[in-house]
């Protein structure tokens, strides 16, 4: 699957098919967001700018949300739900995170 792929599977769920596992819940408290802002970012997927297949169904997507923030969210894509399993916020730049990320998947870190 390519990200112009993926991006359309993600825009045909509705959201009552979003299913927040608690770790998620639990990390959106923490951080001081909410599930309305990842679920629009979710259904209107303009700011995914990556992800990585970890797994059957499994997928890491990479958003950029502005030039110090990146939102990773670990989701499971089932036909009719799409499952978060947690929420990460980090500050720093996507690109540097992606290509990180790419690095030691080549050994090169």
């Amino acid at each position: 699957m390519d990200l112009e792929q993926l991006k359309n599977n993600l825009k045909n769920y509705k959201k009552e098919e979003i299913i927040f596992k608690r770790h998620a819940l639990n990390s959106i408290a923490l951080r001081g967001s909410s599930k309305e802002f990842i679920i629009e970012h979710l259904l209107n997927p303009v700011k995914l700018v990556d992800f990585e297949e970890q797994g059957l169904d499994k997928y890491k997507l990479i958003f950029y949300i502005s030039n110090s923030k990146t939102m990773i969210l670990p989701v499971v894509l089932k036909e009719k739900r799409l499952y978060i399993l947690t929420f990460i916020m980090r500050y720093r730049a996507w690109k540097k995170l992606v290509e990180r990320g790419k690095n030691e998947k080549n050994g090169l870190l």
